[in-house]
C-alpha cells in the first residue's frame, strides 16, 4: 500500500493500484528516455565528452543549432540554442552540447580541441546519429 499526502488531503492506493502506478510512472520515466534518443540527433551521457556508438561530434554551429529544435534535444533542453559557449575555454565538451545547469540550454563550443576536462555533471555531448548503410555487398 502506497500513501501520498497533498496539502489538504492524505489518499492510499490499495495493493493492485499501488502497483499499477508504480508500474506506470515507470514506464513513462522509459518512454521519456527512449524518445530521448529518437531522430537524427542523439544525446550523450551526462558528464561524458563522447558521443555515443553509432554517433559523430557536430562540429557546424548552425547544425548544433538544428539540433536544438530536434523535438528529442529540445524536449530536454527547453531554452533551445544558447549560442557560443567558448568563454568556458578548454574545459567544455568540444562542438555542440547540451548543459542543465542554471541554462538547461544547447551551447556550441567551436573549440574542437577541448579536452572537456572540466566537463560536469550536467554537461552532455548533442550528437548526429551515423546513417546505416543499407546497400548490400
Amino acid at each position: 500500500m502506497v500513501s501520498y499526502r497533498s496539502n489538504k488531503n492524505m489518499f492510499v492506493l490499495p495493493g493492485v493500484l499501488s502497483s499499477l502506478f508504480i508500474v506506470g510512472i515507470g514506464l513513462l520515466f522509459s518512454a521519456t528516455l527512449a524518445s530521448a534518443q529518437d531522430g537524427p540527433y542523439v544525446i550523450g551521457t551526462d558528464g561524458d565528452p563522447a558521443c555515443p556508438a553509432g554517433s559523430d561530434r557536430i562540429i557546424d554551429m548552425n547544425e548544433c543549432e538544428a539540433a536544438a529544435a530536434a523535438p528529442n534535444v529540445a524536449a530536454i533542453y527547453i531554452y533551445g540554442f544558447a549560442g557560443n559557449s567558448n568563454s568556458w575555454g578548454n574545459g567544455a565538451v568540444p562542438g555542440c552540447h547540451g548543459y542543465q545547469g542554471m541554462g538547461n540550454a544547447v551551447y556550441f563550443n567551436a573549440d574542437l580541441e577541448s579536452t572537456g576536462s572540466e566537463i560536469e555533471d550536467s554537461d552532455t555531448p548533442i550528437c548526429k546519429r551515423i546513417p546505416v548503410s543499407t546497400a548490400g555487398g
